[in-house]
C-alpha cells in the first residue's frame, strides 16, 4: 500500500500527464506520457486517482478522472468484495448526480456515464432497475438504495420534478446504456435479461420527454433551446433503443407497439432547425433496416415532409449546389421513402398528386449545378436510386406482379434519360486541365454507373430506348454538337451487350450507321473532336456484330478507325476496335488487304506510334491475311507485313551495340510484341471447318497447308520469324520481356492444327529454350512454353522424339545443377514430371 504521500505525489503526476496530453502541440512526448499515465490509472492509487481527476477545475483533466474509472471497473471487477461493489455504486450514482448539478461538460459527461454502464454490465452487478435508479437518485439529489425505489414513483414523481438539464441527463444515460450495451452484447452472460429489464424505463422516458416538449411548444415550433435539447436527446435515445433491441431476443410485436408512439412524436420534429438531420437519421436506418416498424402513418409523415415547404427548401438548396450534410440527408431520405415497398406503387403506377410531386423531385434533382460526382454529389445518390428501382422491377415482373412494364414505368425510365443526358456530357479540354486526376476518376465512375443504369432498365423499355439514343445523335451531327453526340455514341456502347449480337434493332442502327452524316464524318469530310472520335470508335468495336451482318459499313468504319490512329486521345480505342472488325470480319476484308498492309507500313514508320497501337492493329491485319486465298498471295502479304519489322530489328540491335542499349531494346520490344501479335492474328478462327472426307491431302488443309512445308515462298517465311525471334533473344537475352515475347511467338503456332507461317520447326523451340539461363526472371514462363510446346504434339508424340529427349536431358542437367536451389528446382522436376506422364509413345 502506498504511504499517503507517495499517493499525493502519483495523484500530481497523472493531473500533469493528463494536463500535457489535452495541450496542443505535444505529439511528439504523447506516447510516453500515455503510456506513464495509464500505468498510474491501473496502479493500486487508480481509484484515488479517479476520484482527484474528477475533482480538479479542469474539464480536461476530469475526462481522464472518468475514463481512469472504466479503467479500474475493467481491471479490478474479479477482485472487490460485495461491500466495495455496493460503494463503487454509491459512489457512480453521487457522482453522477454532483456531475449534473454542477452542468458539467458534455464529453466529462458522456465518458462517466460510460464508466456506470460499464458497472452495469458487469457479472452479478447489484444493478437492475438503473435508469429509473439514475433518475430517482438525481431527483432526491443523492444516492437512494434500488430496492425503496419503484416505477410508479419513477413514472409519477421523479421524472415531473425534474427540470430539462436534469431530464436530457437521465435521457443521455438511457441512451449511452443502449449504445454501450453492443459492446457487453458478447463479453456479459445476462446481457439481454439486464438491458431488457429496463425497456420500459427507457420508452418511457422517452414519451415522457417528447410529451412534456410538445405540451410546452406551440403547436409547429420548440420553444426554446432547452426543450429543442431535450426533443434532440430524446430522438437520438429512441434511434440507439431500437438499434439496441435489434440484437436481443424481443418478440417485434412488443418492439413495434413500443416505438409507434414515440416515433410518431420524433416525426413531429422533422422540420425543425436542428432536429431535422437526426430524425432524418432514424426515419432512414428503419426504412433500410426495419420498415416493418413504420406504419402508415409513419410514412405519411414523411410524405408530407418530403413535399411541403420544408422539402421544397431543401431541394432548391440542392440546386443551388449546397451539398451539405443536412440536404444530403434530404436526398438520401427521398430516395429511400421512394423505394420503400409501399410507394414502389409511385414508379409503376400512375401517381396521385402528392406522388406526383415525388416524381418531380426524383427528376428535377438530376439539375444540381455543374459536373457529376465532381460537383454534383447529389446525382450519384439518384442514379443509383433509379438503377436499383429498374432491377427490383424487372425482379416484380419475373416474379408476376406485372405481365409486362406499365405505361408509368416505360414512362418514368425514359424521363430519366432525357433528365440525366447532359449529366454525361464530357469537360472540354480546359476544364479538363483544371481537374486533378481524382476528379477525372470520378466523372468516369459515373458514367460507368448511368451504363448499368441503361443495361438495367432496357428490358423495361425495349428498342424505344435505342430509338431515343439514335434520335439525339441524329439531332447532334445535324446540329455539329459533338459533346451530345459524344453522349449518345457512350449511351449506344453502353447498351451493345444487349442489342449488337441480334437484328431487332437493326433498323434504329441503319438510321445512324447508314446516314451520308454518318458516312461524312468517316470520310473526314466532318471533322469531329478527339474525345468524340474515341467514343466512336468503341462504339464500332462494341458493334462487331452489326457490322458482320452489314459489309458495306466496313469500308467507312475502317476508313475512320485508321484516321484515328493519327490521334494520341484515340489511337489506343481506334486500334482494339480494328482487331476486332479484322478478326471477326476477316473474309468479307480479304479485298482490302493491300490498303491494311499499307496503312501497317506507314504506322510503323511513325515512331510517335504508341507500340501497343502498332501490336494491335499488326493483330487485325494478320487475321485478314489469314482468311486469303491461295497461300502464295498470303506469304506475299505476310513477307510485306514482315520486312518493316525484320529492318527494325537489324537497327534494334545496331544502336545496342554501338551503344544506345535503351533505345536498342525499345526497338527489340516492338519488333518481338509486333511479330507475337502476327502470330496470334493468323491463327485458324475456331469455328473453322476441316473436311476430313475430301480426298485431295493438299485440300484437307486449309488454304493448302503443304505450301508452307515444301514451297520456298513458305519456308522462307519461316525462316524469316526465326531470324527475328533467335537475332533480337541472342542480342537481349537479360531482358525478361524480350524472353517472354518470344514465348508469344513460338506459342502462336502450338494451337495452328495444320502447318503454317508460325508453326515453327521443333528444334526452334528446344534451341530458344535451352538459351535460357536458370536466372531469369521469366524461367519459370519458359518452361510454361516448353509445356505448352509437349501439349501441342501429345497426339503424335513420336515426331518430336528427339527434341523431347535433348529437353529431358537439359533439365536433368540444370536438375544436378540446381539441386539446392528451392524456387527454380521444382520447377524443373514438375516440367520432367509432366514429360514423362504427360506423352503416350
Amino acid at each position: 500500500m502506498e504511504k499517503e504521500g507517495d499517493t499525493q505525489q502519483l495523484i500530481r503526476e497523472a493531473t500533469e500527464l493528463a494536463q500535457l496530453l489535452s495541450a496542443p502541440g505535444n505529439a511528439s512526448l504523447v506516447q510516453n506520457a500515455q503510456a506513464r499515465l495509464q500505468a498510474l490509472q491501473k496502479s493500486p492509487a487508480g481509484w484515488t486517482i479517479a476520484d482527484s481527476l474528477l475533482a480538479n477545475d479542469d474539464a480536461n483533466v476530469r475526462f481522464y478522472g472518468a475514463l481512469t474509472l472504466t479503467m479500474k471497473i475493467h481491471q479490478d471487477w474479479n477482485n472487490l468484495g460485495e461491500q466495495s461493489i455496493g460503494e463503487l455504486l454509491v459512489r457512480l450514482v453521487d457522482y453522477f448526480v454532483l456531475l449534473v448539478g454542477k452542468h458539467e461538460t458534455t464529453v466529462v459527461m458522456r465518458k462517466f456515464i460510460a464508466s456506470m454502464t460499464t458497472m452495469f454490465f458487469k457479472p452479478q452487478a447489484p444493478w437492475t432497475h438503473c435508469i429509473r435508479h439514475v433518475a430517482i437518485s438525481l431527483a432526491n439529489g443523492k444516492y437512494l438504495p434500488e430496492e425503496q425505489l419503484d416505477q410508479q414513483t419513477f413514472q409519477a414523481l421523479a421524472l415531473p420534478s425534474l427540470n430539462y438539464d436534469r431530464l436530457v441527463a437521465v435521457l443521455s444515460f438511457s441512451t449511452t446504456l443502449a449504445e454501450e450495451s453492443m459492446r457487453h452484447s458478447s463479453s456479459s452472460i445476462n446481457y439481454h435479461d439486464r438491458l431488457v429489464a429496463n425497456l420500459n424505463d427507457a420508452f418511457f422516458l422517452i414519451n415522457y420527454a417528447f410529451q412534456r416538449v410538445i405540451a410546452q411548444a406551440p403547436a409547429t415550433t420548440v420553444s426554446s433551446n432547452q426543450s429543442s435539447n431535450t426533443a434532440l436527446e430524446a430522438i437520438k435515445s429512441l434511434h440507439a433503443w431500437i438499434f439496441a433491441l435489434r440484437g436481443t431476443r424481443v418478440d417485434k410485436p412488443a418492439i413495434s407497439a413500443a416505438v409507434n408512439v414515440p416515433l410518431t412524436c420524433s416525426l413531429r420534429f422533422i422540420s425543425e432547425p436542428g432536429l431535422a438531420q437526426d430524425v432524418m437519421d432514424l426515419v432512414l436506418d428503419l426504412i433500410t433496416n426495419q420498415p416493418k416498424l413504420l406504419h402508415s402513418k409513419h410514412f405519411d409523415c414523411v410524405l408530407d415532409f418530403l413535399i411541403g415547404q420544408n422539402g421544397q427548401q431543401y431541394a432548391l438548396d440542392i440546386l443551388k449546389g449546397d451539398f451539405e450534410d443536412e440536404q444530403v440527408r434530404f436526398l438520401d431520405l427521398l430516395v429511400k421513402f421512394s423505394s420503400s415497398d409501399e410507394q414502389v406503387r409511385v414508379l409503376t403506377q400512375p401517381p396521385d398528386a402528392k406522388q406526383e410531386r415525388i416524381l418531380f423531385l426524383l427528376f428535377k434533382l438530376f439539375h444540381a449545378p455543374g459536373f457529376a460526382a465532381v460537383d454534383d454529389t447529389a446525382i450519384n445518390i439518384l442514379l443509383e436510386f433509379w438503377t436499383e428501382a429498374a432491377d427490383n422491377i424487372n425482379d416484380l415482373i419475373m416474379e408476376g406482379a406485372f405481365d409486362e412494364p406499365t405505361p408509368a414505368i416505360k414512362e418514368n425510365f425514359t424521363r430519366v434519360i432525357a433528365e440525366c443526358f447532359d449529366k454525361l456530357r464530357y469537360p472540354n479540354p480546359s476544364t479538363l486541365k483544371e481537374w486533378v486526376e481524382d476528379d477525372v476518376k470520378l466523372f468516369n465512375a459515373f458514367r460507368r454507373d448511368f451504363s448499368d443504369f441503361l443495361q438495367a432498365a432496357y428490358p423495361l423499355l425495349g428498342v424505344p430506348v435505342v430509338q431515343q439514343i439514335q434520335e439525339r445523335a441524329a439531332i447532334a451531327i445535324r446540329d455539329h454538337d459533338w459533346e451530345r453526340f459524344e453522349v449518345a455514341m457512350f449511351c449506344l456502347a453502353a447498351l451493345a451487350d444487349t442489342i449488337a449480337e441480334n437484328e431487332h434493332a437493326d433498323n434504329l442502327l441503319h438510321a445512324l450507321f447508314q446516314s451520308q452524316l454518318f458516312d461524312a464524318i468517316c470520310f473526314g469530310r466532318t471533322d469531329i473532336p478527339l474525345k468524340a472520335r474515341q467514343t466512336l470508335a468503341d462504339v464500332i468495336a462494341r458493334y462487331t456484330p452489326y457490322f458482320e451482318r452489314n459489309h458495306n459499313l466496313l469500308p467507312p468504319a475502317l476508313n475512320f478507325l485508321f484516321s484515328s490512329l493519327e490521334m494520341p486521345s484515340s489511337e489506343h480505342a481506334a486500334a482494339k476496335s480494328i482487331s476486332t472488325l479484322c478478326g471477326t470480319c476477316r473474309r468479307a476484308l480479304t479485298v482490302y488487304i493491300e490498303d491494311f498492309v499499307s496503312k501497317f507500313i506507314q504506322i510503323h514508320a511513325n515512331p510517335s506510334t504508341n507500340s501497343h497501337t502498332v501490336e494491335r492493329v499488326a493483330e487485325g491485319i494478320a487475321s485478314v491475311i489469314q482468311a486469303v486465298d491461295p497461300e502464295p498471295a498470303k506469304a506475299t502479304l505476310l513477307a510485306k507485313l514482315l520486312d518493316p519489322l525484320c529492318q527494325e530489328a537489324n537497327q534494334a540491335v545496331e544502336m545496342a551495340r554501338s551503344g544506345r542499349q535503351e533505345q536498342g531494346l525499345a526497338g527489340g520490344l516492338r519488333v518481338m510484341g509486333c511479330t507475337a501479335s502476327i502470330g496470334k492474328g493468323l491463327r485458324a478462327p475456331e469455328d473453322l471447318v476441316i473436311d476430313l472426307d475430301d480426298g485431295d491431302e493438299d485440300q484437307r488443309r486449309p488454304g493448302g497447308s503443304i505450301f508452307w512445308l515444301n514451297d520456298p515462298r513458305g519456308t522462307s517465311l519461316q525462316v524469316l520469324i526465326v531470324n527475328i525471334l533467335e537475332y533480337l533473344v541472342n542480342e537481349f537475352s537479360a531482358d525478361g520481356d524480350i524472353i517472354e515475347s518470344a514465348c508469344d511467338i513460338l506459342k502462336a503456332g502450338y494451337t495452328e492444327r495444320v502447318p503454317g507461317p508460325y508453326v515453327l520447326p521443333p528444334e526452334v523451340t528446344v534451341r530458344f529454350v535451352k538459351s535460357v539461363k536458370t536466372s531469369s526472371a521469366r524461367f519459370p514462363v519458359v518452361m510454361g512454353t516448353a509445356s505448352a510446346f509437349l501439349a501441342s504434339r501429345a497426339s503424335n508424340p513420336a515426331q518430336i522424339h528427339n527434341e523431347v529427349v535433348d529437353l529431358i536431358a537439359h533439365c536433368y542437367g540444370l536438375m544436378v545443377q540446381m539441386a539446392q536451389d528451392p524456387l527454380q528446382a521444382p520447377i524443373l522436376f514438375l516440367y520432367v514430371q509432366h514429360v514423362l506422364f504427360g506423352l503416350r509413345y
